[in-house]
């Protein structure tokens, strides 16, 4: 049985003699205002931007990459009474679906930014188009916070890399296709690159992060997994990122919300008389400030909790 003391009318306990402190935390799903309304401190804090929306499929043989995460940062910053505007990017759609030599699957859109305290956390890249002709043709994973993955015919495209490039202390970069137009590149995460795709699976989203700003271990900004054809479809990192979508399944899955993860790619339709499908819609982001609950600071915005 541990010996647990509090003081009343403090912010103070203890727990078998060791010292605990309580946190305010103020979270946003939402743009809005951050504002100390008197004191100043240091607060501790966690950005990510939107996620990327998985790429389309072309029907036939083609299928989209897996959406990039959003970027992350977190650390500690001093503020003094002001008011902080904070803008919570938004995920990118993913791409649509195309049919034959008409129009072949777009790639995903990019994930918009979030910003805090002159910071920004950059939106993650959308998948690589599942396409080889039309107005979609070519088009290869997305630069972002994390970057998109390799969708379908990519390879056939010059310059090289074909996969979305991570910016560096934010994410990753997304895998490559790994079998000529069958096997796609997961979408990049904050924790890791998205894989390359194999001869028997599609590529999987990169794992994000995990933080306890909150109180409770939550992760953040996965990748989304890739559409395949004739393979299993990739997963979306750390279960947070959209799933791709497999052969005959064909649509890409979104993004857990509010996590700043990237859609699944879109796998392909059962035929050539079939129009291939969209990819999955990467998530907003969120911003969280956390400072000590000790009267130094007093604040109001977003959604406030003790922890």
């Amino acid at each position: 049985l541990n010996d647990v003391t509090f003081n009343v009318g403090t912010t103070s306990a203890s727990v078998d003699g060791v010292a605990t402190v309580n946190y305010k935390v103020h979270s946003f799903t939402s743009s809005g205002n951050f504002q100390i309304t008197s004191g100043s401190g240091n607060v501790d804090y966690l950005m990510v931007a939107g996620g990327g929306g998985g790429g389309g499929s072309k029907t036939g043989n083609s299928g989209g990459g897996g959406g990039g995460a959003g970027g992350m940062l977190q650390n500690t910053a001093s503020l003094s009474s002001n008011t902080y505007s904070i803008t919570v990017g938004s995920g990118g759609t993913g791409g649509i679906g195309g049919y034959g030599t008409d129009n072949g699957g777009c790639m995903g859109n990019d994930g918009t930014d979030s910003t805090f305290n002159s910071l920004t956390a950059i939106g993650g890249g959308g998948g690589g188009a599942g396409s080889a002709s039309g107005a979609c043709a070519y088009q290869h994973g997305q630069d972002g916070g994390s970057g998109g993955g390799e969708g379908g015919y990519s390879k056939y495209l010059a310059p090289a890399p074909y996969y979305g490039v991570g910016t560096s202390g934010q994410g990753n970069d997304g895998g490559s296709e790994g079998s000529a137009n069958g096997s796609n590149g997961g979408g990049g995460g904050a924790g890791s690159s998205g894989t390359d795709g194999t001869s028997a699976t599609a590529g999987s989203g990169g794992d994000g992060l995990s933080s306890s700003i909150t109180g409770t271990a939550t992760f953040y900004a996965g990748g989304g997994g890739a559409g395949g054809y004739n393979v299993n479809a990739g997963t979306g990192g750390s279960s947070i990122g959209g799933d791709g979508g497999g052969y005959g399944t064909v649509a890409g899955n979104n993004a857990v919300a509010n996590t700043g993860s990237g859609g699944g790619g879109s796998g392909i339709s059962s035929g050539w008389g079939t129009t291939g499908q969209q990819g999955g819609s990467g998530s907003n982001g969120i911003v969280i400030v956390k400072y000590v609950d000790d009267g130094s600071i007093t604040a109001t915005g977003g959604t406030v909790t003790t922890t």
